[in-house]
């Protein structure tokens, strides 16, 4: 691990991976006591952050983030700007995500027991509850669905908790704008079928979204995955759905009807809550293996990555399966795999992204100050520059949001003083520890 640099009123320790939007870092904050804490900070790449729209879409993410707190989702503490990074600072989640599991155990051919697979999936179906449920202070309903609900976006710490990431694409009632009709938002190979058409969803898409990862979890394979992105849009909205006792015998029928109900393509037919899922599942789980704990869990991770292995957090990020989040247009999705070189969509190693020159969208929020300064991702002087009206004074105290100048040298004399202080305080007390026990 590096030394410890500042970037803002934080310090980054490491990098721990790499999207196409976006890089992801281990990193450390101090509260005004001087205790630490590790935290994960995205931040937004240079080519990225030079379009307004994709900020707009960082700031859009933090205002649906900022909304929940529940313990299977993963909390986004800060949103901020140094120099000419913008930045989310978010929950730092000691674990592996689901694809990262998932890829392990079929390196040890290995499946992953049925048990685990199904309190995963248990703990998504609440978390996808209180998100979908969750109102506004005037009670009204927030209508948020993930609209990303992948294995990568999903993480298991080595405690044995359940956690769902990145809201980069999620959508919300306050969110919606003209500029998205028509525009895929996700992974294609989990998008619902009514999602692949580009029309208007619902929170039934993510329980669709779930019943594909608790499908290929069981099995160990993709299920809708194909060659190109076109053929997988049609397989997911096409493609005959086989139930998971075929291809494994210790899945029960009772699962099977639970992956293939969450996986109906009718809207009508699937489940109608989450809530109505995960209780499913934590029925089949209650009978079938009623001495299962979250420790077996933590007991399962450790067994397969080793106890040794060092650890680097929320890397939801990671590009498996050889594909990222999907911002692509509806009728460049749909060509053929053989003119695939010449749609909108650009490359940046194995992670599609859109050129945001190419697609005509409607700017959602303008709440972060533009300025139009050289872009050097590597130059910063501290300054945090923030201006996000849509948080009240007290979610601004909540979230650590900021907005004032932090310069170095200002924060060293500070640092400093704060120290200084303790040290003379416990001198004080030891001794006026000593004088008590001498009087006595």
């Amino acid at each position: 691990m590096t030394k410890p640099r500042p970037f803002g009123h934080y310090f980054i320790l490491e990098k721990i991976a790499q999207g196409g939007m976006a890089e992801i870092f281990k990193g450390l904050t101090y509260d005004f006591m001087g205790l630490k804490k590790f935290i994960v900070i995205k931040r937004i790449l240079p080519h990225i952050a030079a379009n307004k729209e994709f900020i707009d879409m960082l700031v859009a993410e933090a205002k649906i983030a900022v909304n929940l707190s529940h313990g299977n989702i993963a909390q986004i503490y800060d949103l901020g700007k140094v120099g000419n990074d913008y930045f989310i600072v978010m929950e730092y989640v000691d674990g592996k995500n689901l694809s990262q599991i998932q890829r392990k155990a079929l390196e040890n051919r290995q499946k992953i027991p049925v048990e685990c697979c199904v309190y995963f999936l248990s703990a998504l179906c609440d978390a996808l509850d209180y998100m979908h449920r969750k109102k506004d202070e005037q009670g009204g309903d927030l209508k948020i669905v993930h609209r990303d609900i992948s294995p990568q976006n999903i993480i298991i710490s080595y405690s044995g908790n359940v956690k769902v990431v990145d809201f980069g694409v999620a959508k919300a009632a306050f969110k919606l704008g003209e500029g998205e009709k028509g525009i895929l938002k996700g992974k294609f190979a989990y998008m619902s079928p009514e999602q692949a058409e580009g029309v208007e969803i619902d929170s039934r898409s993510d329980i669709f979204s779930a019943g594909t990862v608790l499908w290929e979890l069981l099995l160990g394979q993709r299920l809708f995955k194909k060659k190109s992105n076109s053929e997988t849009v049609t397989a997911v909205k096409e493609m005959a759905i086989l139930p998971p006792s075929r291809f494994r015998s210790d899945v029960h029928e009772e699962l099977d009807g639970i992956v293939i109900k969450a996986l109906a393509r009718n809207m009508k037919d699937r489940y109608q809550s989450a809530h109505d899922m995960g209780l499913d599942l934590t029925k089949y789980l209650l009978k079938y293996y009623p001495e299962f704990k979250a420790g077996s869990v933590s007991d399962y991770l450790s067994h397969l990555f080793g106890r040794d292995e060092e650890v680097t957090g929320d890397i939801h990020f990671e590009k498996t399966y050889r594909e990222e989040a999907a911002l692509v247009d509806l009728s460049s999705t749909m060509q053929s795999s053989e003119n695939a070189e010449t749609t909108t969509v650009l490359r940046y190693d194995d992670t599609q992204i859109v050129d945001p020159q190419q697609i005509d969208f409607k700017s959602i929020f303008d709440e972060i100050s533009w300025n139009d300064e050289e872009d050097d991702p590597k130059s910063f002087d501290g300054k945090i520059e923030m201006s996000l009206p849509f948080l009240s004074e007290e979610e601004l105290s909540v979230t650590g949001v900021f907005a004032q100048d932090l310069s170095a040298s200002d924060k060293q004399k500070s640092r400093k003083r704060f120290y200084s202080l303790i040290s003379a305080l416990l001198i004080f007390f030891v001794v006026l520890t000593v004088l008590i026990y001498l009087a006595r």
